[in-house]
């Protein structure tokens, strides 16, 4: 059987779906074929090569004894951070190709389409999602029970964003929300809007953009005019490259310049320059400063945090941000949960996920119920702060590995 392309999963970070037409029997396929859709190009880039990075690692690591016999094989596609591409390109990998399963991707604009497609089959594709992050994918999509969502949902995000500028001395007052204008920043803006507002700061201003516009200027500007002491964007990395060089260009000085996902990427470090990047805060999932012991169940495919590490640099020569940990910890626990389930049988494997309980290099793997959804797993977050060119810890205190440069300083004086 022709072995096709595997797609990688775009909005969502990790997903596995097993059809019950793929044939099982021996030397029906060599391979154990999973597609992976990923922003490989475009504004989701930064983090969608760090989970290919990362799937690629678990799969050397899995194929060093199989599973079933059998090699897992991960093919990945670039779905342009665009929600038709991802879906024609799972449409194809499901119809066409026949492969077992997707993994990987990020966004959750992509991730709520290509779950649009999976209900047009019977049965559903099971999914192993590490993108998707809206509460209203959580809505939605929660109560199916063969979906497995990885990332942290948005309300753990701004809660923990709101807790973290309460815990600031001297506390900010008010706040400007800066915002991508798809799902994944319209969701997130909203709900930290209200959770701000109800912790007693003044959102001065709500306002979306284009991600990857090449010219945020007349944002910046507006934002700059209302002098907020916060200035929060939700975006990916190409727009926080941008925020940054071009606040320097209009000295633009917030008390603080704090972002998601992507600002934590080695990618933009580099783009903007350490000194530039200096005192920028951060949230995050994980990081690799991290100190999770080894699983007492895989330790071989589960080391320690500093383990996993230090095998990531000695392969990629640069650091790992959490969408690669993240996409590595996904796919084994898809792959163990098809050698668990001893077949590529659907039912088998989504109760072989359900009772997946063991450390990771990423913490504590479990699918437990959230407010929506039946199975998901990583629920922490940590803030950071970009100081000397690396990154610190400052929040919450008990993993905190160093204090925060607080007010930001300013353009002119650095």
């Amino acid at each position: 059987m022709a072995m096709g392309k595997v797609i990688a999963a775009c909005g969502l970070a990790l997903l596995v779906g097993w059809l019950p037409g793929v044939p099982t029997g021996a030397g029906a396929q060599e391979e154990i074929r999973i597609g992976a859709v990923w922003g490989l190009t475009g504004p989701t880039a930064g983090v969608s090569q760090e989970g290919r990075r990362g799937m690629e690692m678990a799969q050397d690591a899995l194929n060093k004894k199989g599973i079933l016999g059998r090699k897992i094989r991960v093919s990945f596609e670039d779905d342009k951070a665009d929600p038709a591409v991802g879906v024609s390109a799972t449409e194809k990998l499901i119809t066409q190709d026949k492969v077992i399963g997707f993994v990987g991707g990020v966004g959750s604009t992509i991730c709520n389409a290509m779950l649009g497609a999976f209900e047009k089959y019977t049965p559903r594709p099971v999914g192993v999602l590490t993108g998707c992050g809206a509460t209203t994918i959580e809505q939605r999509y929660g109560k199916e029970r063969g979906y497995f969502f990885v990332h942290p949902w948005e309300y753990y995000y701004q809660t923990t964003m709101r807790d973290f500028l309460l815990a600031v001395s001297p506390r900010p007052q008010t706040i400007f929300i800066a915002h991508e204008d798809r799902l994944y920043g319209t969701s997130h803006a909203k709900m930290a809007e209200e959770y701000f507002k109800e912790a007693g700061f003044k959102v001065v201003a709500k306002e979306a953009f284009k991600s990857g516009a090449p010219d945020l200027t007349p944002l910046l500007t507006r934002a700059k005019a209302m002098n907020p002491e916060v200035f929060y964007w939700i975006a990916y990395g190409t727009d926080a490259v941008l925020i940054t060089k071009q606040g320097k260009e209009l000295n633009f000085n917030p008390k603080m310049y704090t972002s998601t996902v992507q600002l934590g990427t080695q990618e933009y470090r580099d783009a903007v320059g350490t000194d530039n990047a200096e005192a920028f805060v951060g949230l995050t999932v994980w990081e690799p400063i991290a100190t999770f012991p080894a699983s007492k169940e895989w330790p071989d495919l589960f080391p320690s945090t500093r383990e996993w590490v230090r095998e990531f640099t000695a392969r990629f020569q640069r650091e790992p941000h959490y969408y690669a940990v993240m996409s590595y910890v996904a796919l084994v626990a898809a792959a163990k949960a098809i050698e668990g389930a001893g077949s590529l049988d659907r039912d088998k494997i989504v109760a072989a996920l359900e009772k997946v309980d063991t450390m990771s290099p990423m913490g504590p793997l479990k699918f437990t119920p959230s407010k929506f959804a039946v199975n998901h797993a990583f629920k922490q977050m940590m803030i950071f702060e970009w100081q000397k060119g690396a990154k610190v810890l400052i929040f919450p205190k008990d993993i905190a590995t160093g204090s925060l440069i607080y007010p930001f300083p300013a353009w002119n004086q650095r």
